[in-house]
């Protein structure tokens, strides 16, 4: 199934992930022990790549077979990360560093070489802050859901910046997707 999924969106135009971070990378079927270490490890020790497969891996969702699994290990994840402010800490640096593409004067910051030179990259410096963001909001709260959207709505009443701006969040991720979609970026 992951083969065929992975395939189907090969052929849609959507690119391979570099880092191999695909349901068909026999690394990443795993039973729930397994997953269950990588992810206090990850937790444990934040390196550099402990971040990037954290980051990953805290959006997942069950697609197939026993869900109770994943709320398992969606119980897991919201225990392992209760007062971990050194690790959240690492993954507020890392949102931090993404910045939006704006320029002094209030132009879009383009990719400046390589394939896409000249293009603004909307995954990279447009979805990216926001799920980043919110991410790092809703794992601060014990929030149990993965989807940016979901993960706005029960944040508006838990945090205080997302009563405020819960709205705009939400407009910025709707519009920039849509963008993505439209475009095919």
């Amino acid at each position: 199934f992951t083969t065929y999924v992975k395939d189907s969106l090969l052929r849609c135009g959507f690119p391979r992930c570099p880092a191999d971070y695909m349901a068909s990378n026999p690394r990443w079927c795993q039973p729930l022990r397994t997953w269950k270490k990588y992810l206090g490890e990850w937790v444990a020790t934040p390196t550099p790549d402990a971040l990037l497969s954290a980051l990953t891996f805290f959006d997942f969702r069950p697609v197939y077979g026993e869900n109770v699994l994943a709320e398992d290990l969606r119980t897991y994840v919201i225990g392992i990360l209760k007062d971990q402010k050194v690790f959240l800490g690492h993954l507020a640096n890392m949102a931090i560093k993404n910045t939006p593409p704006i320029g002094f004067f209030k132009s879009f910051v383009v990719e400046k070489d390589g394939v896409h030179k000249n293009e603004l990259n909307l995954k990279v410096k447009g979805v990216a802050p926001l799920v980043d963001i919110i991410r790092l909001f809703a794992l601060e709260r014990g929030i149990r859901e993965t989807s940016t959207l979901e993960r706005i709505a029960a944040l508006r009443g838990a945090h205080t910046i997302l009563q405020e701006f819960a709205d705009e969040f939400e407009h910025a991720f709707e519009f920039i997707m849509l963008l993505r979609i439209h475009h095919q970026f």
